[in-house]
């Protein structure tokens, strides 16, 4: 898969992305060469704030073109890889982690929050959590979606 994703990226950037790290600022600081093999991590798939017009631009949907031919739809490689490479690349100092840049959201999403800590929720599950806690951590939200956080008909 490296070689693959590697060829990719030098097929859309002329170059390859072989780590981002982190400014101290949260800012990606990426190494490029065209020498190296694909190893970073990557934007978690469940929170992003993205600048669409950044990712409409011909740069970016030729790079999308690449990264999932020769079909329209498929998962060698995923939406995370898709948004993760072109701002590291070409705009690192407009892509930054959240939390060394000091927002934290407190986004919990499969145990870890933030996609930093390990952090289990008590009750244990998402739904049990729902309609035990935030119906009163949380009314606004509790109201507006406890009739869609069941499953068969239980709650």
């Amino acid at each position: 898969r490296d070689a693959a994703l590697k060829e990719r990226i030098q097929q859309a950037y002329n170059t390859s992305l072989c780590f981002i790290g982190l400014e101290e600022n949260g800012a990606f600081r990426p190494r490029l060469s065209p020498d190296c093999n694909p190893n970073f991590g990557l934007v978690h798939g469940f929170f992003h704030i993205t600048n669409l017009d950044f990712y409409r631009s011909e740069q970016q949907m030729k790079w999308s073109k690449i990264l999932t031919a020769p079909y329209h739809f498929q998962r060698q490689f995923d939406d995370q890889i898709a948004v993760t490479v072109p701002p590291a690349i070409l705009a690192p100092h407009r892509a930054w982690d959240m939390r060394r840049a000091g927002l934290n959201l407190s986004v919990w999403h499969n145990g870890e929050m933030d996609g930093k800590v390990k952090e289990p929720i008590k009750p244990r599950g998402y739904k049990k959590w729902f309609h035990t806690v935030a119906k009163d951590y949380w009314p606004e939200g509790y109201n507006a979606c406890k009739r869609v956080t069941h499953h068969a008909g239980r709650r």
